[in-house]
């Protein structure tokens, strides 16, 4: 029979002492959410972007926890249709923009060619002028040569 009372006490106090680390967790628990809004303001003072961060970390917290209503839905629904839109209007747009950019750039690429080909034709032409003007130099020289 003594064993079943040092078994009786070692389950008391076994108990006993999950039921303080049980409590004594709890507390901590408390004492960190007691203390939060404290440990916030000292981080975040004289930094009014952090506490702007913070809030909108909260807020974004607490707006997922929710669920949407369907009223919300309703109404994302209905900006997003305008946004999709304008969206797409603003796509044309630059489209169009980056369209008419590259035909000028076509239209400009197309001038210079052409100038650049016409400028070669000329020294071309004229290189071949020089060189026939040579060959008559030449056949002038051979010909009036030592009789």
């Amino acid at each position: 029979m003594g064993s079943s009372g040092t078994s009786q006490s070692s389950a008391s106090s076994g108990l006993a002492g999950a039921a303080s680390s049980a409590s004594d967790a709890a507390s901590s628990v408390r004492d960190g959410v007691a203390q939060a809004p404290d440990r916030i303001e000292q981080g975040t003072r004289g930094n009014p972007l952090a506490a702007g961060a913070v809030a909108f970390g909260l807020g974004v917290l607490v707006g997922s926890l929710a669920p949407a209503t369907k009223e919300e839905a309703e109404l994302a629904d209905q900006a997003l249709e305008p946004l999709q839109a304008e969206a797409k209007a603003i796509g044309q747009q630059v489209a169009e923009s980056a369209k008419d950019d590259a035909q000028q750039a076509v239209e400009a690429t197309k001038a210079a060619a052409t100038e650049a080909a016409g400028q070669v034709a000329d020294e071309a032409q004229d290189g071949a002028q020089r060189v026939g003007d040579h060959a008559q130099q030449a056949r002038d020289e051979i010909g009036s040569g030592p009789s």
